[in-house]
């Protein structure tokens, strides 16, 4: 949640314990990627009115290569790690009182649901992907103009990605 994290990066300006420090401002809780699944499902389902279907991938290159974060996606998500807010703690001399993970998370979630706010544009060649691998198919109708709609098609039923070996 945005605005305790704020707050003490604030406590962090200019406060020379902090200069060269490498400091995790974090809430002392501990969550699993599953548990944070957990908490967007149930805000969205409150929010839309239905429980989005989830679809879990093993690691694909593939899909990697298609967002162009091979990285990010491989060691982000690859290694349990955790974080740890003692070190913030000491250096603001007191105990960062955070908001709860799903507390936070439900907040921004139902904000930014609530919000008008536009999306980046669709990656119709990732989405065909996305879709075939799961099964799903995206409606026409949903696709803005008709060169995204062959993009999709293309890339949703012809042998394209075994084409090119992305599995």
């Amino acid at each position: 949640y945005g605005y305790d994290v704020s707050r003490t990066m604030v406590d962090l300006i200019g406060n020379p314990d902090a200069l060269g420090e490498c400091i995790h401002i974090v809430t002392p809780e501990t969550v699993k990627w599953n548990d944070i699944l957990e908490i967007y499902l149930n805000v969205l389902e409150e929010e839309l009115g239905h429980r989005p279907k989830v679809f879990l991938t093993d690691y694909k290159r593939g899909m990697v290569d298609l967002l162009g974060n091979h990285y990010q996606f491989k060691y982000d998500r690859m290694f349990n790690r955790s974080f740890n807010s003692e070190k913030v703690d000491r250096i603001c001399h007191e105990k960062i009182d955070y908001v709860g993970i799903e507390e936070g998370l439900s907040r921004c979630l139902k904000e930014f649901i609530a919000g008008d706010r536009e999306f980046r544009r669709i990656n119709w060649k990732f989405e065909a992907f996305a879709d075939r691998i799961c099964g799903e198919r995206t409606k026409l109708k949903e696709i803005d103009t008709f060169k995204n709609k062959l993009k999709y098609l293309v890339f949703r039923y012809t042998p394209y990605f075994t084409l090119k070996g992305i599995k």
